[in-house]
């Protein structure tokens, strides 16, 4: 395969090479006719001709022809004309390339070589950076190092010393020495440690609960102390005695309800609310008889916020009131909020009687519409909840227009009633039997029924005295009996 060689390349190959030779030999192709170069290429020689026959300085835009437009772009050696080049550039760079030619060299121009003396002496190298060349075996000057470290030889901190620091006598192995968990104690602490476990299971054993063997006979005591209360009670009751004296000493609450209950003018419309339970009828029925009978022909209206009241309130008034009239509203219902509603308005809430005829229109109520046109607020109960909730929701309406209002209450809840007293919020209060037998005095001992239960009450409150004491002295001498056979057993 014959090559044909460009000009550059064979101008650049000597002249003792291969190339001349074959060059000569080759015979060059037939160049193109003139028929088969296209129109385009023609036109494109004859406009290259023309520029190359007609030659034109550049000019600047000063209008001065610049005499390097024409210059080759580089030249075997510099004239005097181009050495004035350099003579403006700077110091560095003048030094940098200087004018030289090939004619007139001189030695002193010749680079000079660089030695081992213009480099960094090693003395002059921090420590370091000294420490950081790598390292070649038997190669490491001792001194740079102390005494007390180690270089590696394997792993991968080969050829580095003191990293990690050694314990004396600390030889790596691939595997961790291996320890005993056994735990290594004395003979006084294992004493200790089985102290302590059987603190713990103590702690977490259950305690039996002593059963007491006395139930029985607790049961029996109930069963003979309720036996013995009853029939001194009936048997006092039975004999109408009148061993023990009326009482006299009339606290000021029961005073203020005495003066209350005379200053109500005769034919006075009174509010009478009945709230006990059926089991305490005997108590509030002695109690409440002698108030009702001070009272001079009064119209009354019962009230009952107990579901029991009205029926209770038909028996009292067929017993301590037989031949008074009187109208019974029936059971309120709805607790403090029929209550609050029955206060503002009466005729609209209890509208009936508990015979279903209109209340409002009858006789007993004549001229009466609303809770402050009555004379008087009589409230029976045995409860201090509920005295509470009509001492409040009738404060209002006897703020505006003053309205007495007494409390017959029973012996346990009078203690709870006593700061409305206190307060103002109650004009008196009648406390359980002491109360009722006060009244009775005040009534010339009418209806008497006050006085008949004294007796009976006076002896069941000097048994029962009399049985608190026997017991605590009984339960005494059994405490110092069974504290004795205890130190006798040790």
């Amino acid at each position: 395969m014959i090559v044909d060689l460009p000009d550059w390349l064979k101008a650049a190959a000597p002249e003792s090479s291969i190339f001349s030779a074959r060059n000569e030999e080759v015979t060059r192709p037939p160049e193109p006719s003139a028929a088969e170069t296209p129109d385009w290429i023609k036109n494109f020689q004859q406009a290259a001709d023309v520029s190359a026959s007609q030659p034109e300085e550049p000019v600047s835009e000063t209008g001065e022809v610049s005499p390097f437009e024409n210059a080759p772009a580089f030249t075997p050696d510099f004239s005097s004309e181009s050495s004035d080049l350099f003579a403006e550039m700077p110091d560095w760079l003048s030094n940098a390339v200087e004018p030289t030619s090939s004619a007139n060299v001189s030695p002193s121009s010749t680079p000079t070589p660089i030695t081992n003396e213009d480099a960094l002496a090693p003395s002059d190298l921090p420590t370091w950076v000294q420490a950081m060349r790598p390292v070649e075996p038997g190669g490491i000057p001792q001194a740079l190092y102390s005494s007390d470290q180690t270089l590696e030889s394997r792993g991968a901190l080969a050829g580095l010393q003191g990293v990690l620091p050694a314990a004396p006598g600390f030889t790596p192995t691939s595997k961790p020495k291996s320890y005993s968990i056994k735990l290594q104690t004395s003979d006084e602490q294992m004493a200790h440690a089985e102290i302590l476990e059987q603190i713990l299971a103590a702690e977490a054993s259950p305690v039996p609960i002593e059963s007491l063997p006395s139930l029985g006979a607790s049961r029996g005591l109930r069963w003979f102390l309720a036996i013995l209360f009853t029939l001194v009670a009936l048997v006092t009751l039975s004999m109408r005695t009148q061993v023990f004296r009326l009482p006299f000493a009339a606290p000021n609450q029961v005073r203020e309800a005495q003066a209350v209950v005379k200053s109500i003018p005769e034919n006075s419309p009174l509010l009478v609310v009945f709230d006990y339970e059926p089991s305490r009828a005997g108590e509030m029925e002695a109690i409440s008889a002698p108030l009702f009978d001070m009272l001079n022909n009064p119209r009354l209206t019962f009230l009952a916020t107990n579901e029991t009241g009205a029926t209770l309130a038909e028996r009292f008034a067929a017993g301590s009131l037989s031949g008074s009239t009187y109208l019974n509203l029936g059971y309120l219902s709805g607790g403090q909020l029929g209550i609050r509603a029955f206060v503002q308005d009466p005729t609209r809430i209890a509208p009936v009687d508990i015979h279903s005829q209109p209340a409002w229109t009858s006789t007993m109520l004549q001229g009466v519409t609303a809770i402050n046109q009555f004379a008087a607020i009589i409230l029976v109960t045995d409860n201090a909840e509920a005295a509470r909730i009509w001492v409040e929701q009738t404060q209002g309406i006897r703020s505006v227009t003053p309205i007495p209002f007494i409390v017959v209450s029973s012996a346990q809840a009078a203690p709870m009633i006593e700061p409305y007293y206190e307060s103002g919020q109650v004009s008196g209060v009648v406390p359980g039997l002491y109360g009722g037998a006060l009244f009775e005095q005040y009534n010339a001992g009418l209806p008497g029924t006050a006085r008949i239960y004294w007796d009976a009450y006076s002896i069941g409150m000097l048994l029962a005295v009399v049985l608190l004491l026997g017991g605590g002295l009984w339960n005494f001498v059994l405490g110092l009996r069974e504290r004795s056979t205890v130190k006798g057993a040790e």
